[in-house]
């Protein structure tokens, strides 16, 4: 289970204590993010209980993927322990929180991750944009590009076969908001 706190990553700041208490309630269970800016901070939700960490948001603010600071992670993060996700809408990146778009491409800014990391850390594409529905024919371009890496994806997956899909494309799927808001079919539909 992964926990995300939306707020810090449009703000771009505020207290990891909902993270901090969340892993240490639950230990080794959880994945958390929410703008964690420097490897300090992943480190210390890490030994606190995280299972892992995930980063997106900060690494490609300006538009451009922040080498500087994704070697700076790779440096003292695990790479089994790290996910980097990459917000997109549209075939862009977007940043802050999904509010802030940009005009770097998602292929270009996955192909950088596996570049500097070597392929060793899973990547997260969230589409920003599916409120009709996963947007998966991107998605098996990404595979079709990137066919070895870890590919995760999250947007628009309201059903079992959408989820289906996903993985018959060898990609993890994640379920969030359509989840919470118990308007997801997960629950009604037959189990896979």
């Amino acid at each position: 289970m992964a926990v995300i706190d939306i707020e810090r990553s449009e703000q771009g700041h505020g207290p990891l204590n909902h993270l901090d208490e969340a892993v240490r309630r639950y230990p080794d269970r959880l994945w958390v993010g929410g703008h964690l800016a420097s490897p300090g901070q992943m480190s210390g939700l890490l030994e606190a209980g995280a299972r892992g960490v995930l980063v997106g948001s900060s690494l490609f603010a300006d538009g451009r993927v922040d080498r500087a600071a994704l070697r700076n992670i790779t440096s003292s993060v695990p790479p089994d322990r790290l996910m980097v996700a990459v917000d997109s809408r549209s075939g862009h990146v977007v940043s802050h929180g999904f509010t802030k778009p940009t005009s770097l491409r998602v292929d270009d800014a996955i192909a950088a991750v596996i570049d500097l990391t070597g392929g060793r850390c899973a990547v997260l594409q969230v589409e920003t944009l599916a409120a009709a529905g996963p947007h998966l024919d991107s998605l098996s371009s990404l595979r079709s590009r990137f066919p070895e890496q870890e590919l995760w994806y999250a947007g628009g997956l309201r059903h079992w076969p959408d989820v289906r899909r996903v993985w018959k494309l060898g990609c993890g799927a994640v379920v969030g908001r359509h989840y919470l808001n118990g308007d997801l079919g997960l629950a009604d539909a037959p189990a896979p």
